[in-house]
């Protein structure tokens, strides 16, 4: 059972422990729905921690990272992979449980310094952003439904778009990577379940206009962009 104002001060509480570290602060780049959430005011809960490494991949580093995470929540699981560090984390039993994932893959991404409750830290740009997510939608071996309202919602806004990333993650210019998501989402079945994995993270008024509105409207904004 999620409890948003728990998940969120213990999100905010390992954050800070991440970025008041020194040795770390200069070495993560800061993304993904949690960063939209806390800094641009993206209207839906986010659960995890999702960083860039900054610079050059060492074991100390991912040592570092573990110990502070421990020192949060209780380790439930962990993985080592060839772009990834992850840590899945307890803090309670039956609580909802934090994922902090580091990626090592380089990008040519952008990062803005910015304040988080007094401590500074890198958080990725807002069309660095909005790049990476659209290539998720794409790119995930299951489709995660908060890419698609994450990638309207930016889309809103207003947002730019890092074309050159699209282009270096799916090597399409970013007319024909448009394109092809269109015909993607207009290949959702009737009965698709657009609330999966959005509906804990929401409140009520919020999941009735995703289920009737949101493969509509982001359905438009990539067609006016053809």
């Amino acid at each position: 059972m999620l409890n948003i104002d728990t998940h969120k001060q213990q999100l905010s509480k390992l954050l800070i422990s991440l970025i008041s570290d020194k040795s770390l602060a200069t070495k993560l780049g800061f993304k993904g729905g949690t960063a939209l959430y806390f800094f641009e005011d993206l209207p839906r809960f986010s659960t995890d921690l999702d960083f860039d490494l900054i610079g050059e991949i060492d074991e100390k580093t991912e040592k570092i990272i573990r110990e502070i995470v421990a020192e949060n929540l209780k380790i439930v699981d962990e993985k080592t992979k060839r772009y990834t560090w992850f840590w899945l984390g307890s803090y309670g039993n039956g609580e909802h449980k934090i994922k902090v994932e580091i990626n090592t893959r380089r990008y040519p991404n952008h990062y803005e310094k910015r304040d988080f409750r007094g401590y500074s830290l890198k958080v990725m740009s807002k069309a660095d952003m909005l790049a990476h997510k659209l290539c998720a939608i794409s790119d995930r071996r299951v489709l995660q439904n908060r890419d698609l309202y994450d990638a309207w919602w930016m889309f809103s806004k207003g947002y730019d778009v890092n074309e050159d990333i699209v282009q270096l993650r799916t090597g399409q210019k970013i007319k024909a990577y448009y394109s092809s998501l269109l015909k993607k989402i207009r290949s959702f079945p009737a009965k698709y379940d657009i609330l999966s994995g959005l509906g804990e993270v929401m409140n009520n008024s919020q999941k009735d206009w995703v289920k009737a509105k949101l493969v509509k409207s982001l359905e438009v904004e990539l067609a006016s962009r053809i």
